[in-house]
């Protein structure tokens, strides 16, 4: 029986394994206090020594820019996932760069130095020859899941430090209505990660946002957090910004007083925040919001249906305008099927005949600005990502 791809894939997974954990064996004997040993399971605190040495490796010892988009050092949770998910498959260039740590260490095995000598640090191996200013890093990678061909040979080039341009926040748009939880999308070219910081239009302080990955296609994704008070912020406004690059060194959740200097920004996306908490994957915006009963002119009882039809909406919320207080209350809201149509029970005035013959108007809103609740009483219509026009009906006597 042959072995199928997936078992020549697990066979070149599992040689990495041992070649990275011989290659930190290196560093542990020279330096058992900066890099113990190793519990290689699912716990990513473990792994925290093992990237230490990643970073020594390419950044100190081969003299590689940290803003080289060829290497890509893999996060202590991806570490992790290497090395306890036998179904995890890292992007491509993490598994390069695995890649060319492990192979100092398969094609040169150095033979155990003296404890007493920890301050030397491990050899370049024959795999990578560093230059100031110029890099080759010669990589030969398993790859039969991915391309499903066996072994390729890739080369990746210390040439000259591409510039990232094109950097845009696609979603959310500006003057955007958005949960505390948002999801934020854009592009950029020439980039291997954008991070992400948020400051109140008003305020002083500058939120860093957890760093999102370019795709190989420019494209990014990922979610952020608006604001800091689950219903205090509602209808705050806020300024949303991408970055390449910071000049200096930034981390998620770190608060700044300015915008960060970096060698590439976005412009600055102005959104509003609302009640909801978790952000909704990116769909179109709600549209084409239609009261079609009650009619204008219609004369009904206090008790009757409201019904319409909206596109890409889950809830809508009517508010009917009395004519004697000339409050504006809040009916319940009303579920919208999957084919867009809704109907629900609404209330036109109270038991006082003095409503009766009046004329009140109804509208229909979705995803109101405020959290509201059956029966509240508004000054005015409320705000709303999407309103109907208003209709006109008159009070008859019928309950």
């Amino acid at each position: 029986m042959h072995p199928t791809e997936s078992q020549h894939f697990n066979k070149d997974i599992q040689t990495l394994r041992e070649n990275i954990k011989r290659k930190y064996h290196q560093y542990h004997i020279r330096d058992k206090k900066a890099y113990p040993e190793i519990e290689y399971n699912t716990s990513r605190d473990n792994y925290a020594p093992l990237r230490k040495s990643f970073e020594h490796e390419f950044y100190e010892l081969q003299g590689i820019d940290r803003r080289n988009n060829d290497i890509h050092i893999p996060s202590t949770n991806t570490l992790a996932l290497i090395f306890s998910n036998n179904t995890y498959v890292p992007r491509k260039r993490i598994l390069l760069t695995c890649q060319a740590y492990a192979e100092v260490s398969a094609e040169t095995s150095d033979p155990p130095i003296d404890p007493a000598v920890s301050s030397s640090v491990p050899k370049a191996g024959a795999l990578v020859v560093a230059k100031r200013g110029h890099t080759m890093i010669r990589l030969f990678l398993g790859v039969g899941v991915m391309i499903s061909v066996g072994l390729l040979i890739y080369f990746l080039t210390g040439q000259p430090h591409l510039p990232p341009s094109g950097l845009t926040i696609r979603q959310p748009t500006n003057g955007q209505k958005v949960p505390m939880e948002v999801r934020i999308e854009g592009k950029v070219v020439n980039a291997q990660t954008v991070w992400i910081v948020i400051k109140y239009v008003d305020g002083l302080r500058h939120w860093v946002q957890p760093p999102i990955t370019v795709e190989q296609d420019g494209t990014w994704k990922g979610v952020v957090y608006v604001g800091e008070n689950v219903y205090g912020d509602v209808g705050l406004r806020s300024q949303i910004r991408a970055f390449v690059n910071p000049r200096q060194e930034i981390k998620d959740g770190q608060v700044l007083v300015s915008w960060p200097e970096a060698e590439l920004s976005s412009k600055a996306v102005e959104v509003i925040r609302t009640p909801a908490l978790k952000a909704h994957s990116f769909k179109a915006a709600p549209s084409n919001l239609v009261l079609e009963q009650p009619t204008n002119g219609e004369i009904v009882s206090r008790e009757t249906f409201a019904q319409g039809r909206v596109n890409n909406a889950t809830t809508v919320w009517i508010v009917v305008r009395d004519p004697i207080s000339h409050d504006y209350y809040v009916q319940p809201p009303i579920e919208v099927a999957s084919n867009g149509v809704w109907k629900g029970p609404i209330h036109i005035g109270g038991d006082n005949p003095a409503h009766i013959g009046t004329q009140t108007e109804v509208r229909a809103f979705v995803n109101p600005a405020q959290i509201y609740r059956e029966g509240q009483a508004l000054p005015t219509w409320p705000e709303a990502e999407l309103s109907s026009k208003a209709v006109k009906v008159v009070r008859g006597k019928k309950r």
